[in-house]
């Protein structure tokens, strides 16, 4: 059978200074901002440092999926582990943090409310 590109994973290109990793999205855990680079965290464990702004990922991956919870943490809602309420942050699959900043908390909430009834 003729494998089509539409029946592929999304996918989308990492570039570090010594490589280009093509990726599936949903394998994202989450982008962290760090300066003009972007540290992204991967589900198989790997980390992925690219000369590219947490914004211009923002625009590239999908918004269904992933949230912009505080300037510099881009997260993917299927691979949130824990929900701290008091100390506004969320705990991912890989024990990384990401922060919820005080002006995306109620659309966070809302979007988790939504999520966990797909």
């Amino acid at each position: 059978k003729e494998v089509m590109l539409d029946d592929l994973p999304p996918r989308i290109a990492l570039a570090s200074l010594d490589s280009i990793e093509i990726v599936e999205i949903d394998k994202i855990i989450q982008f962290q901002a760090e300066g003009n680079y972007t540290k992204v965290f991967l589900l198989n464990g790997k980390s992925v440092l690219v000369s590219r702004s947490i914004k211009e990922y923002e625009e590239l991956v999908s918004l269904s999926l992933f949230f912009r919870c505080h300037k510099s943490h881009l997260i993917n809602f299927n691979h949130i582990k824990r929900v701290d309420k008091h100390k506004n942050f969320v705990v991912m699959v890989d024990d990384s943090v990401a922060f919820i900043s005080r002006r995306k908390k109620a659309e966070f909430y809302a979007m988790m409310e939504s999520f966990l009834k797909m």
